[in-house]
C-alpha cells in the first residue's frame, strides 16, 4: 500500500498545482500582460513535476507547452 501512496500523493499535488496555475492565469494574465505560466517543482526522491497552462503569445492562440522557449527577462538575478 506505501508503494502506491507515493505516487498518488504525486498525482494529487500535480493536479492541485496545475489547477492553481489554471486559476492564477485566468485571474492576472490582462493586468499582468502574461500569455502563459510554467512551474517546476522537485521533491527529494520523487519524480519532477513540469507543469504548463496559456498561450504562446497575447496574440495568437497556440497553446503553450513545456518544450518552448521562455522570456524571463532579468528574473535569473533572483537566483
Amino acid at each position: 500500500m506505501a508503494a502506491l501512496a507515493a505516487p498518488l500523493a504525486a498525482l494529487t499535488l500535480q493536479g492541485a498545482l496545475q489547477t492553481d496555475i489554471d486559476q492564477y492565469l485566468a485571474a492576472h494574465a490582462k493586468d499582468e500582460h502574461i500569455s502563459a505560466l510554467s512551474l517546476a517543482v522537485s521533491l527529494p526522491g520523487q519524480a519532477s513535476i513540469d507543469l504548463t497552462t496559456g498561450k504562446r503569445s497575447l496574440q495568437s492562440g497556440g497553446p503553450v507547452a513545456a518544450e518552448d522557449l521562455w522570456q524571463i527577462g532579468s528574473n535569473i538575478k533572483a537566483f
